[in-house]
């Protein structure tokens, strides 16, 4: 409803008015018969318009047009006068005045006239309002967002940079704008940013490239850009536009990853022994030549090929492929080093080697090592060199487990860090008329489609122009035709370089408001991600449904009251029961022999109170249906948001007396998020601290100094204070800290100078990572490397020796 101040001095006339314009229920109409009245009344009450008599005593309509403007701006204002009063109407129209209107004559028609009018007004303002936030919101999204945004002419003067462009270049808009700002480009990189400008044309407008920055310290970076060129109505490029950002990590991620899988590469085929990937089907994923000299077959005709039981004595091959199924299952079942026989397909010779098999962590494949011990056989002098020569084996294919593991984390966190570098993607409003041709869209949709313009697809038919498979346009029309609007609907579109992506549409059909039948509009948004998460999503699922099933553990999961919600097979095997018998049906405490139940149904009800309090890890007897008992180690957790617990049991009946401890086979270590004030105190560090430095709560650190609590040596901080004050901050930084009980750990962090608002100097914040274990292993690899006995010696990329042990020397 229209809100309206009406203002006159003629009584009769305010009523009459009030009365025609509030019959409609549109308006609500406030009379005053003076304009001094109406001022004192605008001081604390609004209105959407005002209406006002020219004729009025002390103030006139004019004189309150100027007060009204002066005060509140461009509130919509229409002023009645007399006929023949022409010059009034133009010094009210010059003053602000929206509309003005004659009085005398029929008053029907001039009411109707002045409703029209008056709607007219408040629509053109509510208008101009929308307008002004939206280019208002439009302009706060360009100045939020971390990439580099920057508009220049084709003769590169600067016409347009956000926020994150000037911080990064450490340079003041002002200073900029209108100017020739070109980033120092080096040489090497000119020609290829030449060529990308170059190649820009009205038929294909964006282009992206990676190129290095020279920044004003002299350091290189790397940067991404997305650039569009844009063309005017005749087809002249009048302006480039811009989108950039540093990628400087990812290059040195991507450089660290292939000197790690060079050197992987180097030690694989230079491990001494005949090595070989193996696949869960026992299919030879990979063979060094030491493997190809060993069976006699060249490596292309074997990799992705052949099975290794191929190469293997028919007496050893049964055994050895038991051990490849068990390895799986459980690693600690199958020996890790045994005697077999191969032969060779060339000469048809026999060899008994040693072999060393292990699981490659976190994937099904196992490398295998073949140490060809035949002349040790029939030589009984050389059987001790043939054992030095296995144990040396055995430490390079450990140290190659070791680096391949590491790769395996590098790559993992490196698929964390991109993971979380994610695009904010907007839903896309759309508009088509009745004939189905598109007429609107949103600006999100030019992202979204991989359009540089909308205006490409206006006036085309959407289906042929937005559909992956224009005929899915029909069964989206007779769908929405049913109720006249669809809720996420999922469809298949093509983006401008034809590439399909799925969206989630909800969508109605528009009316006029006549009731007449316009075409359909809505919203649309790209699912084409959470389509193929949800497709690792049921892999993942089928993977942990399978694993929970063939572990080769007993799982259980159990309600509050002890019911047994699930086992798995390896459960229903032991217990003599069906799982139909047992879930839902039966009780864990139905397998517990007596002496233990006491114990254990303690444990179960003090864990639902606190699960920190009792052992997650202790043995029990287990008693099956037929009274047989069996000596087990339970590990117990709860299901967090739950009151279910998740039992998961080991049969060590032949293990009770040999074994005695039970070990965690993965530890999660975290890295550690840590900011200090600028005294260099702790006001805030991530929870993974505790396990990492060994405290118990985050309290015993909160407040204290972190050169004094943390630091091995004090001194040091004052060192990394020093670095950090040169450079503003320090990337994978080495110190030496300390845990709570005073052991020394060395860790890597990357560390900055933080600031609040105002610019002001706060502190520093950063992350470490713990790397103690890293150096020891450095460390345990150039002792076996000095140690192992063999002439070994290391190459670096220009074949120059950068490193030789002490055999090597004396050999050579």
């Amino acid at each position: 409803m229209i809100s309206v101040l009406y203002v006159d001095d003629d009584l009769t006339l305010l009523e009459l008015g009030k009365l025609f314009l509030e019959r409609t229920g549109e308006f609500q109409v406030e009379l005053r018969d003076s304009a001094v009245e109406a001022v004192e009344l605008l001081k604390n009450t609004s209105f959407d318009i005002i209406l006002s008599d020219y004729e009025m005593p002390v103030m006139n309509g004019l004189e309150f047009l100027k007060e009204v403007r002066s005060t509140l701006g461009e509130i919509p204002f229409i002023l009645f006068t007399g006929r023949g009063r022409e010059e009034v109407v133009i010094q009210a129209l010059n003053d602000g005045a929206d509309y003005y209107l004659q009085k005398g004559g029929d008053p029907k028609p001039q009411f109707v006239e002045l409703t029209h009018k008056m709607k007219l007004a408040v629509q053109r303002r509510n208008i101009g309002i929308e307008l002004k936030e939206s280019e208002q919101r439009y302009r706060e999204v360009v100045e939020t967002q971390s990439e580099f945004i920057c508009r220049f002419t084709p003769g590169g003067i600067t016409v347009f940079v956000n926020e994150a462009y000037c911080n990064y270049f450490g340079i003041k808009r002002e200073e900029i704008i209108g100017q020739r700002f070109i980033p120092d480009i080096p040489e090497d990189d000119r020609e290829k940013v030449h060529t990308h400008f170059a190649l820009l044309t009205q038929d294909s407008p964006v282009g992206e490239i990676e190129h290095r920055i020279r920044m004003p310290d002299g350091s290189l970076r790397w940067h991404r850009w997305r650039d569009l060129a844009i063309f005017n109505e005749k087809g002249t490029l009048i302006e480039y536009q811009s989108l950039g950002r540093d990628i400087t990590d990812r290059k040195q991620v991507e450089e660290e990853l292939k000197q790690s899988e060079s050197l992987y590469r180097a030690v694989f085929e230079n491990t001494g022994a005949a090595s070989i990937i193996i696949g869960p089907t026992t299919l030879i994923l990979r063979a060094n030549s030491g493997w190809e000299k060993l069976t006699g077959v060249p490596i292309a005709e074997q990799e992705n090929k052949l099975s290794w039981t191929k190469f293997i004595d028919e007496d050893d091959v049964k055994r050895m492929v038991e051990y490849h199924h068990i390895r799986r299952k459980d690693p600690s079942l199958a020996p890790t080093v045994h005697e077999c026989r191969t032969h060779n397909e060339a000469d048809g010779s026999v060899h008994t080697c040693i072999v060393h098999v292990d699981v490659i962590p976190g994937s099904d494949n196992s490398i295998a090592s073949f140490v060809d011990i035949t002349n040790q056989k029939q030589y009984a002098e050389e059987v001790q060199a043939a054992n030095e020569e296995l144990t040396a084996t055995q430490e390079e294919l450990q140290a190659q487990f070791e680096e391949l593991k590491r790769n395996q984390e590098i790559i993992q966190e490196s698929e964390e860090k991109y993971r979380r570098i994610l695009e904010n993607m907007q839903d896309v409003y759309y508009q088509t008329d009745k004939e189905g041709k598109i007429i609107l869209t949103s600006p999100s949709a030019t992202s979204v489609l991989g359009y540089p313009d909308n205006t490409e697809y206006y006036g085309k038919n959407v289906a042929d122009a937005l559909y992956y498979n224009p005929e899915d346009r029909k069964v989206f029309l007779t769908a929405i035709e049913k109720t006249g609007k669809v809720e996420n609907y999922e469809v298949t579109l093509r983006k401008g370089d034809g590439t399909p992506i799925t969206v989630l549409t909800s969508s109605h059909r528009y009316y006029d408001n006549t009731g007449n039948y316009l075409g359909i509009e809505g919203l649309f948004r790209d699912i084409s991600e959470r389509k193929q998460m949800e497709i690792r999503l049921n892999e993942s699922e089928n993977l942990h449904r399978a694993v929970f099933d063939n572990t080769g553990t007993i799982i259980l999961v159990v309600e509050s009251d002890n019911t047994i919600v699930y086992a798995n097979k390896k459960f229903v095997q032991l217990s003599g029961y069906s799982k139909e018998k047992l879930e839902g049906k039966m009780c864990w405490t139905d397998f517990i022999m007596p002496e233990d139940l006491i114990k254990m149904k303690e444990y179960h009800r003090i864990r639902r109170a606190n699960p920190a309090s009792p052992p997650p890890v202790y043995p029990f007897r287990f008693v099956d249906r037929f009274g047989k008992m069996r000596y087990c180690i339970n590990n117990v957790a709860m299901i967090p948001g739950t009151e279910r617990s998740v039992a998961s049991a080991i049969d060590i009946t032949d293990q009770v007396i040999a074994e005695t401890e039970y070990h965690t086979i993965f530890e999660n270590i975290q890295d550690v998020f840590y900011r200090s004030d600028s005294e260099g105190k702790i006001i805030l560090i991530s929870p993974s601290a505790t396990t990492v430095l060994g405290y118990e709560s985050l309290a015993e650190l909160i407040g204290k100094k972190i050169a004094e609590t943390l630091y091995l040596k004090p001194q040091d901080r004052e060192t990394f204070l020093r670095d950090m004050k040169e450079n503003g901050s320090v990337t994978n930084y080495e110190v030496q800290l300390k845990k709570k009980d005073g052991t020394p750990i060395t860790v890597l962090t990357s560390s900055h100078y933080y600031y609040d608002h105002q610019g002001n100097y706060v502190g520093i914040e950063g992350i470490f990572r713990d790397i103690t274990e890293r150096k020891q292993i450095e460390i345990l690899y150039k002792t076996i490397f000095d140690k192992t006995g063999i002439p070994m010696l290391i190459l670096n990329e220009d074949l120059v020796i950068s490193d030789m042990n002490a055999e090597f020397e004396q050999a050579f």
